[in-house]
Parts: structure tokens; sequence; C-alpha cells
């Protein structure tokens, strides 16, 4: 399965506007620092006709590193299948 990333939308903004491309990614990753930033701060996320980006706390829960070695198992950075 393909995937987009922030590359491929710097591309095509740029091959759709003629604008150039570090212009377009100084633009997008702009976007995405302000879209951070309001969720770091607790700020919902509204863009029309795309979505809604709340932020929501969760539970802390244990990593699978942490599960390992208090199991005396190597982390091999790959979880297991069982």
């Amino acid at each position: 399965m393909a995937k987009l990333t922030k590359r491929d939308i710097v591309v095509a903004i740029s091959n759709q506007t003629g604008m150039v491309q570090h212009e377009v990614f100084d633009v997008v990753q702009r976007t995405f620092d302000k879209i951070t930033d309001s969720l770091a701060n607790n700020i919902p996320v509204e863009l029309r006709n795309f979505g809604v980006f709340q932020p929501r706390l969760t539970k802390a829960r244990v990593g699978w590193q942490d599960y390992a070695s208090a199991r005396g198992e190597a982390f091999t950075g790959v979880k297991r299948s069982r």
C-alpha cells in the first residue's frame, strides 16, 4: 500500500502552483507546526471539510520494551507474534 508523505504533498503543491519547493515546504511545515502546537496546548483544531482534531488524555501503559525487560527477555525492537 502506498503512503502519502510530506514530500509528496510539497511536490504536488509545487507542481500545481509553480512555487519553488523549498517555499512550499516552509508553508507545509509551518501548517503542521501550528496544528501540533495547538493540540499540545489543548486547543482543538477544526479543518472544514476534513475533520476535527481534539487532544485527549489517555491512561499511561507499559511499553513493549519495559514488558520484555520485566520478564528478563532481550528487547529486539520487534514485537514477537503469538
